[in-house]
């Protein structure tokens, strides 16, 4: 059983890895432009997540957390470097909730609970790629997030040990992802609709 769930640790991280050298090539190709503060959140609070899972003994299903962390703050340093810097009060809404909830979260000492508010950070996190994807749906990359989110799900199946301290995070990871893949594809959709008929 032990061998089966280090399988799964890998396979997430090699999901994960293949994820963000797609993300990536097109950071440096100027087609994809992340949002700074939903990368800035997500590895915050995948790093705690991490942490977390680590101490409750998750074993390889906790290795895709520690990934998805680094190459997070990775992601900031670069969007941040090129001069991806224009926010909206909306952005900033969600990077002030964030730190309130991660405020929160210190002070709350019950496990389960800061786990639900971890999962509340994150979709503080998720809310400026939200909105931006919804206005510029060609400037995210659905692949990159669909394999993100799958990595999660194996991720989840990697776990040692299951509490809620340990799969809810990358379960709400992976519901967040589907919203941004399902906001992408719609507003896709409907953008090369509008070009059609007009044409």
């Amino acid at each position: 059983m032990a061998e089966y769930k280090t399988i799964l640790g890998s396979l997430s991280v090699v999901i994960g890895f293949i994820a963000y050298a797609i993300y990536l090539n097109g950071i440096f190709k100027n087609r994809i432009k992340p949002h700074v503060f939903s990368w800035l959140i997500w590895g915050i609070v995948v790093a705690i997540a991490f942490a977390a899972q680590v101490v409750k003994g998750a074993g390889a299903g906790s290795w895709n957390s520690g990934v998805t962390a680094l190459m997070c703050f990775l992601i900031v340093g670069l969007t941040y470097a090129r001069g991806k810097r224009d926010f909206s009060i909306y952005d900033w809404a969600s990077l002030l909730g964030a730190l309130a909830a991660v405020l929160l979260w210190v002070l709350v000492k019950e496990p389960t609970g800061s786990v639900v508010i971890l999962c509340v950070v994150n979709l503080f996190g998720t809310m400026p790629t939200l909105c931006k994807s919804y206005k510029y749906p060609q400037e995210e990359s659905a692949v990159a997030f669909s394999l993100n989110g799958f990595k999660f799900v194996v991720a989840i199946l990697a776990l040692q040990s299951y509490s809620i301290a340990t799969w809810l995070f990358p379960l709400t990871v992976s519901v967040g992802n589907a919203a941004i893949i399902s906001v992408l594809l719609m507003r896709r959709k409907q953008l090369n609709l509008q070009k059609t008929g007009r044409q």
